[in-house]
């Protein structure tokens, strides 16, 4: 007696022998010291870093938005100083407690120490705020525990009235309270606190 195989069942037979080695291989690589094997594997990894683009990233307080960055890109460094680095800047808006846009912030750079609660802006910072109010910095730090913005650095403040040059700022994060150490300029006699 002859078996005759057509060309057809044995193209039928063929994945499923192909099915069947590939499920023995995987059956083995899952038995426990496969399963080690890829564990010990994954943990010898290092990532080193992440990078994202056209990043959002919300900030919220008492469950109302606080600012809004968005940033053209983002790397995350996992490894050493762990920290997020916004090598072309970052924009800001800010918000007050009735969610209306209180102050814009832009920096050409800004940088996140993890588990931080500071990011360090730095390059042509600038901060507009609803008022019209200005400011030119080299570098601030934006601290988001206490929702202020502060520079140890050399700042200039524009407003309708008055150019303003000093050091030692400290302000809130929409810009609308501020104030100066070390400050000169021109000021007209009635903004000065004594």
């Amino acid at each position: 007696m002859k078996l005759q195989i057509t060309g057809e069942s044995r193209r039928m037979k063929l994945p499923n022998i192909l099915w069947f080695i590939i499920g023995v291989h995987l059956m083995s690589a899952c038995s426990k010291g496969g399963m080690n094997n890829l564990e010990n594997l994954q943990s010898d990894i290092d990532v080193g870093s992440e990078t994202a683009s056209d990043v959002e990233i919300y900030y919220t307080d008492s469950l109302s938005v606080s600012a809004i960055v968005y940033a053209s890109s983002m790397i995350k460094f996992n490894t050493g100083q762990k920290k997020k680095i916004f090598p072309n800047g970052v924009r800001v808006l800010t918000f007050d407690r009735q969610q209306r846009e209180a102050s814009y912030i832009k920096s050409n750079f800004a940088e996140q120490l993890n588990n931080d609660d500071e990011i360090f802006l730095k390059d042509s910072v600038y901060i507009e705020n609803n008022v019209g109010e200005k400011l030119y910095a080299d570098e601030l730090i934006w601290s988001k525990k206490n929702n202020t913005i502060t520079s140890d650095k050399k700042v200039r403040i524009v407003t309708s009235e008055n150019e303003i040059r000093g050091f030692g700022l400290i302000s809130n994060l929409s810009f609308s309270e501020w104030e100066l150490d070390s400050v000169s300029g021109l000021v007209e006699s009635n903004n000065i606190v004594q």
